[in-house]
């Protein structure tokens, strides 16, 4: 075995190790007694190569679940502690961007008295910031009890909660002041989008651009879901592949080099997750995209996938609760592999469509990437977009346009704000066509399904079926992947 593939079955066998210790409780001191008679059993028969590589694996896979069981155990010391049971008064730092609701803003606070994070909800008045040094006092409630926002609330290691507390701000800007100005570059974006571009469609272009999803009412998510259209609407693995193709055709149409292609799209994506302040599922999306990027470079867009179930492992590695706390983590992770292994099947099937070329290779992603997600998606969210295919026929087409229709709103709104007002209009057009779309196709009988809660095994299959099926087209046919024009 090559030493490339030694590594990622180190991998693979770790995040296996992670996923066992998810489903069932393994005692720390047993997996410490498994742990060093593999030391031994590698001392003793080093001199074989095939004991030597399977007893690393070993190694590898219960070091996955001695990570798991140790943070696991952490959290559960923390939710045994006495923090909740009378009112505290603490020192805490806001964290990250506060979020604004109807009736309340609501903030992370990081503090050193108190282990993980504490989820504050205030009044809207006074507002805080990034960066603000408070002191608070208040009850605090752990986190851990509510069961439907409990693994939410491990994955992101925010463990108690406070609600209108007394707040008395000590001082202000104690935080990266890169990242307030960041912070302040995206609120500023998203006033010059609120006045640009008027009505719930200004929530839409939000959150397509600078990940502002939470603004949007709870039935146009609603509808959009129904539709299969949330990729749209979340910054995630689907959402920024198909702005790296809009980026990569837009830049081969400007004459630049297959190379310089490759870079200045890299940079592009980068800056794009930079300017909408760093959210966490922005990032991981962009570590698959480079990962992605980076094989097709070297004009093998399959050898990617060791980097990125490396990438997977280290993300594990520092947080092991992503596995099964986070849907976003395993939905885009689904995605970008439906994006490599499932866009050259479309791309065989659709060679006959000569014309709009580009589209259809934007819509081929956006297909590959939601059958690879659709299992699991059903599984989660229990519901079946029978439509979807055909809706994003009509509103793929329109993304290119939205996506440059909206960042040129934000760069004139920060020069000029009329000539923003002036493109709004035909961004809102186009956003409000979208939106009638999404009602008119989920008003339709059977437009979706709803599916009540069905059993993992089911999904497993379906995944089994997917993999069969690519395997079978990949041995009959020579495919081509859809980035070989670049």
């Amino acid at each position: 075995m090559r030493r490339s593939k030694i590594i990622l079955s180190a991998a693979i066998s770790f995040i296996c190790g992670i996923a066992l210790a998810n489903l069932i409780s393994i005692p720390l001191f047993t997996i410490y007694c498994f742990i060093i008679l593999n030391i031994a059993i590698i001392s003793l028969f080093w001199h074989n190569r095939f004991f030597r590589i399977t007893a690393v694996l070993l190694c590898c896979f219960l070091f996955g679940i001695f990570r798991f069981e140790f943070c696991d155990n952490a959290v559960e010391k923390i939710i045994n502690s006495n923090f909740q049971k009378n009112k505290t008064s603490f020192i805490g730092i806001v964290a990250d961007e506060p979020s604004l609701k109807k009736n309340y803003q609501s903030m992370i606070v990081e503090s050193g008295e108190i282990p993980g994070k504490i989820l504050v909800n205030a009044s809207l008045y006074p507002p805080y910031n990034y960066g603000d040094n408070l002191k608070i006092e208040c009850k605090l409630k752990s986190t851990i009890e509510d069961d439907e926002w409990k693994k939410y609330f491990i994955k992101e290691k925010i463990y108690y909660s406070c609600y209108y507390p007394q707040i008395q701000i000590i001082s202000k800007n104690n935080k990266s002041r890169f990242y307030a100005q960041l912070l302040k570059f995206k609120q500023k974006s998203k006033i010059i989008i609120e006045k640009s571009v008027p009505g719930q469609e200004s929530q839409i272009l939000s959150a397509m651009l600078l990940g502002y999803k939470k603004n949007i009412p709870p039935e146009l998510q609603d509808r959009f879901s129904q539709a299969g259209i949330s990729h749209i609407i979340a910054i995630s693995g689907m959402h920024i592949a198909i702005i790296i193709f809009i980026l990569m055709s837009a830049l081969v149409n400007f004459g630049l080099w297959r190379r310089q292609v490759f870079y200045a799209t890299i940079i592009l994506i980068w800056i794009f997750i930079f300017l909408i302040g760093l959210p966490p599922s922005a990032i991981r999306a962009g570590i698959m995209a480079t990962i992605i990027m980076w094989g097709i470079n070297i004009g093998r867009i399959s050898g990617a996938t060791n980097i990125l179930i490396l990438a997977a492992a280290l993300m594990l590695l520092v947080n092991p609760f992503l596995l099964f706390n986070d849907i976003g983590f395993q939905l885009s992770f689904l995605a970008v592999f439906g994006i490599i292994y499932l866009s050259p099947i479309f791309n065989a099937w659709m060679k006959k469509f000569r014309k709009f070329t580009e589209i259809k290779k934007i819509l081929i992603i956006t297909l590959s990437a939601q059958i690879a997600t659709l299992p699991l998606s059903i599984y989660y969210f229990g519901k079946l977009p029978i439509m979807s295919p055909l809706i994003n026929l009509i509103i793929v087409p329109l993304l290119a346009l939205i996506l440059f229709l909206g960042f040129a709103i934000i760069l004139f709104g920060f020069i000029y704000l009329p000539a923003a007002q002036i493109i709004g209009i035909i961004e809102w057009l186009i956003l409000n066509f979208l939106i009638k779309i999404a009602y008119f196709f989920t008003s339709l009988p059977f437009s979706y399904l709803s599916i009540e809660k069905i059993n993992f095994i089911w999904i497993l299959i379906a995944y089994i079926a997917i993999i069969a099926i690519f395997i079978f087209v990949n041995r009959k046919q020579k495919i081509e992947t859809i980035f070989s024009d670049f």
